[in-house]
């Protein structure tokens, strides 16, 4: 069995990772009718959930960058994950619009860890030579 070099895991990693972070912000707008319905909750905590996202994201990714510098971007990332998948797992469960608006708020968290160490990990993951190179 021939071993996948780690650069092609990190890319494949941080990309799932970010993937999930941006469209798990803009998914809910398709639900919210259906959301708000469900959980019996005004239609102003429910545009919330979604903007609360958004929000913390915007705010939380430029600044995470200096941290993951001194903790390290590997595990800044794969905590982002465990929060995000947990956070995930809550918002599946939740039984009111402000259970639901905090659970976001803990998920955009995870979320922002992701999506703020990604591009440093895949160039620390590349040789320099590499990145940016298209391949043919």
């Amino acid at each position: 069995m021939r071993k996948i070099p780690y650069k092609w895991l990190a890319l494949s990693a941080t990309s799932l990772g970010t993937l999930l972070g941006v469209m798990t912000g803009t998914a809910l707008l398709i639900a919210l009718p259906n959301v708000a319905g469900d959980l019996k909750a005004p239609m102003i905590i429910i545009i919330w959930v979604l903007m609360s996202y958004m929000l913390a994201t915007t705010v939380l990714v430029p600044s995470i960058g200096r941290v993951a510098d001194m903790i390290g971007r590997k595990r800044l990332f794969v905590w982002g994950a465990a929060v995000f998948t947990v956070a995930s797992l809550f918002a599946g469960m939740a039984q009111s619009g402000i259970e639901l608006l905090v659970i976001r708020i803990i998920q955009s968290v995870g979320g922002s860890l992701m999506m703020a160490n990604s591009t440093a990990i895949v160039a620390d993951a590349f040789p320099k030579g590499e990145l940016g190179r298209h391949s043919e």
